[in-house]
This record gives structure tokens, C-alpha cells and sequence, in this order.
């Protein structure tokens, strides 16, 4: 089919914009004869994107341009009744399935070339119904886009925040773990402070008990031999003998003399 016929040169850029200078260049690239008569001393690589939109739509005549674009146009068109299709499959009714088609479509902001394009062609009154109905689907694809956007971003912000909270507990976490390692350092050395002295506790301890123990000896030993010492009250002086006895005499019968 033929669709240039129907269109202004204007109309033919816009497609050409839609097409994309990328594709543009390698219809040129493969078609490197024709190319040459339309810019000879060029490659199609050395063209900025709006020469090659350009060139295309002024050479449209040219039958490898023209069979491009037809192809091309032939291809969105395609696309549109495909996903048309689709949706009607899905349970979606063909009224409401060509609108959803047409708001996703490359013609979505240029609906007046699109059904210009279109066979057979629509009134006026189905037209401009279809373009109201278009423009409210992408309305509300638009918020929908929105919506979504927003909420990753309140969920980027809830994680970006709850990153930090878990960046500050472990800070706050390693200050308390560096805390109570100095404590537990300072009482260790607490401890061994004290053991070292418990130890010299009980060594002098021991020394003492080793000082007592010699000391109870030796008060044993001299309590031994108090049962043979003489108290002042044991001497009694006799009127007879000028002189006192430190011990008494007894005789084999156990009488004193």
C-alpha cells in the first residue's frame, strides 16, 4: 500500500522523526547507489540526525526511500491491530482495545496522521471521539506512571532511611562494644590487682600462723617447766635454819623434813 500518496511533506518528516534517523541511515548504508546520487562524496555515518530526516524526506520520490517508508509505516500500523487484537483477547471490548492501542502507539501524539493513514477513513464526529478517548487513556497511563514513580521514590526514601538508622545502631553499637571493653579491661586489672594482693595476704598469713606456731611451742615448752618452778608462797622460812630451801625433802614415808 501505498500511504505517501496521502500525505504532505510535512507529514512525511514527522514520520521520518518517527522512524528514527538511526534506521533512516542504515536504509541509506544499504542502499549505498541510490544514496550516492542524493549526496555523492558522503557516507551515510558522516549524516547528523537531522540530515538524514532531511535528505529522506526530500528524496521521497526515490523508490528505495519510498518503499523504506511505506514498509515502515505498513510496520506501526501492523503493530497497532496486533496489539489491538491482544487486548480484545484478553477480554477487553475492540472500542476500548483500539483506544488503549492507539495511546501506546508511535502515533499517540500525532492522532491527526494517523487517521490519515488509516483505511478506511472515519467521520469527523469518530475522529475526534477517538482522539478524546486517546488523550484521556494517556492521561491516565501518565498518572498511573506517576503513581508508580512515586511510590519507588517513598520506597528509595524509606530505604535510604532505614540505611541510616541501621548505619547509626551499629556506630552507636561499636561506641557501647570500645566502652565496655575498657571497662572490662579496668576490671581485669582491678582483679589482678586484688589477686596480687590476696596473694601477699596470704603469704603473710602464713608467716604469722609460722610466727604463732613457734610462739605456742615455746609457751608449751615453758609451760613444762613451770611444774618445776618454786612460787613465793611454796617458801617457808624455818626459825631453826637461817637460811630457806628452794625445795622440799620428803622422806621415804612422804612426810616433808
Amino acid at each position: 500500500m501505498n500511504y505517501l500518496e496521502r500525505l504532505s511533506s510535512g507529514d512525511v518528516k514527522t514520520i521520518c522523526e518517527l522512524i528514527g534517523p538511526r534506521e533512516l541511515k542504515q536504509n541509506f548504508r544499504a542502499n549505498s547507489n541510490g544514496f550516492n546520487t542524493i549526496k555523492p562524496g558522503f557516507r551515510p555515518n558522516s549524516l547528523s540526525d537531522e540530515m538524514a530526516v532531511s535528505l529522506t524526506a526530500q528524496n521521497v520520490t526515490m523508490r528505495f526511500i519510498s518503499k523504506f517508508l511505506n514498509e515502515k509505516i505498513q510496520s506501526m500500523m501492523d503493530k497497532i491491530a496486533s496489539e489491538q487484537d491482544k487486548l480484545i483477547s484478553q477480554g477487553v471490548p475492540s472500542d476500548g482495545a483500539r483506544v488503549v492501542a492507539l495511546a501506546n502507539s508511535s502515533f499517540s501524539n500525532n492522532m491527526e496522521l494517523y487517521f490519515r493513514l488509516e483505511q478506511p477513513v472515519r467521520s469527523s464526529e469518530e475522529i475526534g471521539a477517538l482522539k478524546i478517548a486517546v488523550r484521556l487513556v494517556k492521561g491516565m497511563c501518565q498518572n498511573e506512571s506517576n503513581s508508580v514513580h512515586a511510590s519507588k521514590a517513598a520506597d528509595n526514601l524509606e530505604e535510604d532511611a532505614l540505611r541510616k538508622e541501621l548505619e547509626a545502631q551499629k556506630e552507636y553499637a561499636q561506641k557501647k562494644i570500645q566502652q565496655l571493653q575498657g571497662l572490662l579491661k579496668d576490671v581485669q586489672a582491678d582483679v589482678n590487682e586484688k589477686q596480687d594482693n590476696i596473694i601477699q595476704l596470704q603469704a603473710e598469713k602464713k608467716k604469722l600462723e609460722g610466727e604463732l606456731n613457734a610462739g605456742q611451742s615455746e609457751l608449751a615448752k615453758y609451760h613444762k617447766l613451770e611444774k618445776y618452778s618454786v612460787s613465793q608462797s611454796d617458801i617457808q622460812e624455818q626459825s631453826m635454819y637461817p637460811y630457806c630451801s628452794l625445795c622440799r625433802v620428803y622422806w621415804y614415808d612422804g612426810k616433808c623434813g
